[in-house]
This record gives structure tokens, sequence and C-alpha cells, in this order.
């Protein structure tokens, strides 16, 4: 490929996605559907440019930047408390889920290894973390649904891997019992989770000798390679080295960066996740036609009735894990001592649980990994490869279409939306605690202070902490969305005066005045104010 074919190609590339997103948001449909459907019809033009996954560079490269984008935006705090939920879908439901599809699989197409089967229930196993945070971003859920759905997607592939690795090295003629497989997935999370520490720890100590937004910024950008190299050299779970890593500096992100390093960061990663993300479902949907062709000879009656039974098996073990845990967490609940609190905090709700069931979207992940089993193992070819991944790819196709338009629906119907009173009291207080301390601080200069503080600048703070604390208890009580609050209407005009204050600079360096390094400094210094301090 030339040059300009490379680069007419990456603009193609861009333009679709850019197409892509605005298509979404106008018909309110989840964009990773928009972009797997688009790739795939694009992929179905004769002659079209086709863009081959190549799943070392997804496993290795963009699925631990997206990883680590989306382990450093969740809470620990969250995860800790839903610790045991999530060990039982990311650790028993993967488990039971290569199991069953295993099953289904060897009674239809019972020329297929046992091997080869327990591989394609590996790689379809874990849902994606990519559809499902992509999918969840667009619905809108209660927060204890979205720490479920994301912890799960972020540490499930580590076990999905392990067995995957166990059942090649089955097919390779080693002998593997359940206490070798044990044995490996053990290695590989322990292995896996000291490496994230690890690399965090160092991160941390070079962090606070910096103070350079754009360097600091170039170091995000290399921590999740860091950590996801070092951990696969040593034959641990890379995916969870990143995870583990970019939990640790996501909640010391507070301690570790500058107002104007967070705000920069947080740019970087949302521009980095919108493209990659729109990227592998865009190249995803592209793959079925180099499936299909991989399929020369197989009988399509058997491959269609596993294709079924396969996307059945996936479908329903999810529910049927998920049931004990609700039975338990409501038995659990009947025997507390105090019933309404043990509902709360103590386990999820049968409605979280209903829509966590149906939040199985597979994705990238499942094809890539599919596309990742070896040709030839042992110096025989794989057994079965080709079907592996068209049931794969079917599997991933049919979840993301079925599940993922249907999600938002299933949310309403089961009254799972964010609880919006619950989350602007919450927001209320810890603003009006932290204007407290701020005003204390304040206090405690003014009174050590010598010679005396200005009072118009004691008083211009004092107006302005108590008026971020007013913005908070004004949207609380704000039931008339039609009527804009005080705070409400003071950004709207804030916009406004910002947009003419623009133009005025914008004229001046026009018109030779203001001289162009003048000029973007104070337009930053509106740009800050704009996305801070006036930002919803």
């Amino acid at each position: 490929m030339t040059t300009t074919e490379l680069l007419l190609s990456g603009l193609g590339l861009i333009l679709a996605i850019c197409a892509g997103e605005l298509l979404a948001d106008r018909i309110k449909i989840s964009a990773p559907i928009v972009f797997t459907v688009a790739g795939l019809g694009w992929a179905l033009i004769p002659g079209a440019a086709v863009v081959e996954l190549d799943p070392d560079v997804v496993l290795s490269i963009i699925i631990p930047l997206l990883l680590y984008a989306a382990a450093l935006r969740t809470g620990v705090r969250e995860l800790k408390t839903a610790a045991r939920a999530l060990a039982w879908l990311s650790v028993g439901l993967v488990a039971a889920t290569a199991l069953a599809v295993a099953l289904v699989t060897k009674a239809v197409l019972p020329d297929v290894t046992w091997s080869a089967a327990i591989a394609l229930g590996a790689v379809v196993a874990p849902t994606d973390a990519v559809a499902a945070l992509a999918v969840s971003r667009r619905a809108g859920m209660p927060d204890r649904m979205v720490t479920l759905l994301s912890g799960e997607s972020l540490l499930n592939d580590a076990t999905a891997l392990t067995i995957l690795v166990v059942a090649l090295e089955a097919a390779d003629g080693h002998a593997v019992t359940p206490l070798n497989g044990a044995w490996l997935f053990a290695l590989a999370a322990v292995g896996g989770a000291l490496v994230g520490l690890v690399v965090a720890l160092l991160v941390i100590v070079i962090r606070r000798r910096l103070n350079h937004p754009l360097v600091e910024n170039a170091l995000s950008l290399a921590t999740p390679i860091a950590a996801y190299l070092p951990a696969e050299e040593l034959h641990c779970s890379g995916v969870l080295s990143v995870v583990i890593c970019g939990l640790i500096l996501g909640s010391r992100s507070s301690q570790l960066l500058s107002g104007a390093s967070r705000l920069q960061t947080t740019t970087v990663w949302d521009l980095i996740t919108f493209v990659l993300e729109s990227f592998t479902f865009l190249v995803l949907g592209m793959q079925f036609p180099r499936v299909i062709e991989d399929l020369d000879g197989a009988d399509p009656v058997r491959l269609a009735l596993a294709a079924i039974g396969t996307i059945l098996a996936v479908a329903l073990v999810r529910p049927a894990w998920i049931l004990p845990m609700f039975l338990l967490n409501r038995r659990k609940a009947a025997t507390a001592p105090t019933a309404p609190s043990a509902r709360g905090p103590g386990g999820p709700t049968w409605q979280v649980l209903a829509g966590v069931s149906w939040a199985g979207m597979r994705g990238v992940v499942t094809v890539a990994a599919a596309f990742s089993i070896p040709e030839t193992l042992g110096g025989h070819p794989f057994p079965a490869r080709a079907e592996i991944q068209f049931l794969a790819f079917s599997i991933a196709a049919a979840t993301l279409l079925l599940q993922g338009s249907t999600f938002p629906s299933i949310l309403r119907r089961l009254g799972l939306e964010p609880d919006r009173h619950r989350t602007l009291m919450s927001r209320a207080q810890a603003v009006h605690r932290s204007v407290a301390a701020g005003v204390a601080q304040l206090d405690d200069l003014e009174g050590a202070a010598d010679p005396p503080l200005r009072r118009d600048i004691v008083e211009r703070l004092r107006r302005e902490s108590q008026a971020r604390a007013n913005a908070e208890w004004e949207r609380l009580g704000q039931d008339d969305a039609s009527t804009l609050s005080p705070s409400a209407l003071y950004r709207q005009l804030r916009t406004q005066m910002i947009a003419a204050e623009r133009r005025s600079l914008l004229s001046d360096r026009d018109s030779g005045l203001l001289s162009d390094a003048n000029f973007r400094d104070l337009e930053r210094d509106l740009d800050y104010e704009e996305r801070g301090r006036l930002a919803e």
C-alpha cells in the first residue's frame, strides 16, 4: 500500500467514525451496533478495501489502552463492596459459560475435539469491556449496576484467556488436569496483579516529582503498555496487570495530578477511547467475509445448528448462574438483624441482577481471541479453527445486536434508571462539606495574616464558595425543568459573555492589537473557565 493509499484509508476511517457516532446519536442506538453493522455492510461491497483484524494488535495494544482508560474511571471502593459478586461473575460465570459452550459444540459437532470445543468456550465466555461500557454510557443505569458490569468486564478476561491457554496446551498434546488449570489461573492472576501493582508504584514515584502536564500525559499513554508487556513476558495476565495499574492510579489521581493535568488527561483519554472503540467495532464487522471464506467445505446445516446452540448457551447460562446470587442475597437480607440496610448496600436487587443478566454483550475481544488461535500446533493443523472463528463471530454479532439494541428498553421496563434525586443529594452534601472546609481554611489564613488580608478579596472568595454550594442545592430542589435556577441562569449568561469576550480577543488579534501568543494565553483562560466552572 502506497503512502497516499494509506493516508486515504486513514482519512476514510476517521470520517466513518465521525459519521457513525453522529448517526448513533441521531437514531438513539448504541454506537458499537452502528459501527459493527456499518463494517459488515462495507465488507460486503465487491472490491471494497477491508481492514484485516490483527489479533496481536487488538490484544496487545488496543485492549490494554481501552481497559486502562476504563480502569482510571472506575471506583476502587465500589469494586470492593461488590467483590463477592464480581468474583462470582468474572471467574465462576466465565468457567461455567466455557463449559456449557464446549458441551453444546461437542454435541452438535462431534468431530470437534474437546480441546477445540473448550477453546471456543474460552473465547466467547467473557463479556466485552468495550461493548459493555459503551452501551452502559448511552443507556444510563444505577450506580450499582454500572459497578457490576464494568468490574466484571474489566476482570473476566484473565479467567477466559487462562482457560484458552489450558485448551491450547491440551491441543498440543500436553497432559492437562484440573490442578494444572488451577495453577495456571493462580499464576496468571496473582502474577498479573503483582506486576500491575509494581508498575503503578513506580509511576506514582515518578509523578510525585513531576509538575508538567504534557510530560505527565505522555507518561499516562505509556503506562498501560508498560504494565502489559512485562506481565506477558512473565506468562502472567497482562490484561489484569493493566487493570490493577489503572485502578490504583485512578484512585490516586487527586493526589498525583494538578488540576490542569487532570483536565488534559481526561480529554486525551476520552479522545483515545472514542477513536479506538469506534475503530474496533468497525473492523469487527469487516471480518465476516474472511470468516466465511475460511469455512470452505464445512457442513452449513451443522454450523447453523452449532451457532444457534452456542448462542442460546451463552444467553441462558448467564441468568442461570446469576439467579443463585440473588437468592443468596435475599436469604442473607431476610436473616440479617436489620433487613432494610442489608437489602441496600448488602447486595443487588433482583431488577439489577435481571439487567446484568441481559448485559452479556461480546465483541472484538472474542473475535480477536478466536483469530489468535494458531493455524498449526505441534506440527499439526489446529482442529476446527475455521469453525471456532465462525461461531465466535456469530456469538459476538448476535449478543451485540440483540442484547445491545434491546438493553435500554429492558432497563426502562425494569425501572433501572439512575436515581437522580439520590445522586444530586450526595453531590450537594459533598459540595457543602467541601465548601465549609475551604471557608474554614480561608478563616485560618485570614486570622494568621500579617498584614491583614484585603477584605474585598476575602469576601469575594466567600461569596463564590457559597455560590458553588447553593448551585448544588438548587439542582436538588428544582422540580420544574422549564425554569432555570439562579445558578443555571448565571452559567447561561456567563457562557454568552465568554463568547463575546472571545470574539473581542479574536478581533484584536486580527487587527494586530494583540499578538498570537497573548491571544492563545487569554483564550486558554476563557476555555478553562468554560470547561470547569460553567460545566453542568
